[in-house]
């Protein structure tokens, strides 16, 4: 799929409701519109995992460097709360291991983001959260199309990029 051209578009329907609609909307009812035309564009799944990803920013940007910085300290923040024996896990985790697999789609690090997502399957239905355990499809869909999600989340980064201000 090319995602990007399917972004651009959807960027385009959004910039035509907020001017149709020119009610000063928050940055959060942006997101809300844009999240809606994500879902109806590419499902739940996919369209759900681009909505999170538009707000994804880690600490010192999305340049390379930074990237493969945050992605070690996410590792290692995973790797010892995973490897303790948690009978219910803590929300936050999940949380993170969403970020590393973001963070690894746009290092185009198709391990790394396989096996985090197999972490998050394991675990997202043992959280203190219940808004994860409905999260199955997402994770499974990171394991089983890596290569997609990848596609996906640096076409929506390379869009972002193009069209700053």
């Amino acid at each position: 799929m090319e995602y990007k051209q399917e972004l651009k578009e959807l960027f385009f329907q959004l910039g035509l409701k907020l001017l149709k609609n020119r009610n000063n909307e928050s940055g959060f009812e942006v997101r809300i519109q844009f999240e809606k035309l994500l879902l109806s564009k590419f499902g739940d799944v996919i369209g759900g995992l681009l909505s999170e990803a538009v707000c994804f920013s880690p600490a010192g940007g999305l340049n390379h460097d930074n990237l493969y910085t945050h992605l070690f300290n996410l590792s290692e923040k995973i790797e010892n709360y995973f490897s303790q024996e948690n009978n219910v896990i803590d929300a936050r985790k999940l949380l993170e291991l969403r970020w590393a697999c973001m963070t690894s789609a746009l290092l185009n690090k198709k391990d790394d983001l396989v096996k985090f997502s197999i972490i998050g399957l394991k675990y997202h239905d043992k959280t203190d959260n219940s808004s994860w355990h409905n999260t199955t499809a997402e994770w499974n869909f990171m394991i089983n199309n890596p290569t997609e999600f990848i596609n996906a989340m640096s076409a929506l980064k390379e869009y972002l990029n193009e069209n700053r201000n």
